[in-house]
C-alpha cells in the first residue's frame, strides 16, 4: 500500500513539475536590449538579469537600446517653405535611442502601444515628429539664413523635438543636417503648388 502511495506522489510531483515548466519560463535580455513584462503583477522592466514569465498571464516585449538612425528628406515637390516663401530642399539625419533607465523604457513602451520596440518601429514613430520639427523651424527662417547659419538651424531643430521625444521615452542624441539648398524653380502645376505649400 505504501508503495502505491509513493508511486502516486511521484507521478503528481512529476506532473506538477512538467506543468510548471510549460507555464513558466525564465528569460534574459540580450546585451543590447531590455525586457518589458506586462500582465499580472503590473509592468516590470529588466535591463540586466532575467525574469520569470507566466505564459498565461504575462506578455513580454524586447526593447532595443541601440542608437537608431532616422533619415528625413524633403525636396522637390515635398520641399519645405521658408519664412520668405522660398522652397528649401532639406535632408537630415536624427539619432535617437531609448536610455537604459526603467522610467524611460516604460514611457517608450506606453508610447508605442502594443508594438515591439525595434529600430523599425522607433523610426516609424519618430520620423513624422522629425519632419514636423524641420517644417516648423524652416518656416521661421529665410532661405539665406538656413544656408549661412546651419549651426543655428540645427540647434533650433534640436530644441523643437528634444522634449517631445523625451516625454515619449526617447533620447535625442544628435541631429545632422546633411543638405540645405534652395529648390530649383520649376513650373509647378496649380494643384502641385498648393499641395507643396500645405506640407
Amino acid at each position: 500500500m505504501d508503495f502505491f502511495i509513493l508511486i502516486s506522489l511521484l507521478i503528481l510531483l512529476l506532473g506538477g513539475s512538467t506543468l510548471v515548466g510549460i507555464i513558466y519560463r525564465y528569460k534574459r535580455p540580450r546585451s543590447d536590449e531590455a525586457l518589458v513584462r506586462t500582465g499580472g503583477g503590473g509592468a516590470k522592466v529588466r535591463i540586466t538579469g532575467g525574469m520569470w514569465i507566466n505564459r498565461i498571464f504575462h506578455e513580454v516585449r524586447p526593447v532595443s537600446l541601440n542608437s537608431v538612425r532616422i533619415e528625413v528628406s524633403r525636396k522637390g515637390r515635398d520641399a519645405l517653405i521658408t519664412r520668405d516663401f522660398n522652397r528649401a530642399d532639406i535632408e537630415a539625419v536624427f539619432y535617437v535611442r531609448i536610455e537604459p533607465v526603467e522610467e524611460q523604457i516604460l514611457r517608450a513602451a506606453r508610447s508605442l502601444g502594443e508594438r515591439a520596440l525595434t529600430p523599425e518601429t522607433i523610426r516609424e514613430f519618430v520620423r513624422p515628429k522629425a519632419e514636423g520639427a524641420l517644417r516648423a523651424v524652416v518656416a521661421e527662417m529665410k532661405i539665406e539664413d538656413l544656408v549661412k547659419r546651419r549651426d543655428e538651424f540645427t540647434e533650433a531643430v534640436l530644441k523643437a523635438i528634444r522634449d517631445d521625444l523625451f516625454e515619449n521615452g526617447l533620447s535625442l542624441e544628435s541631429v545632422v543636417i546633411t543638405r540645405i539648398d534652395q529648390t530649383p524653380i520649376v513650373k509647378w502645376g496649380a494643384h502641385d503648388h498648393r499641395k507643396g505649400e500645405t506640407r
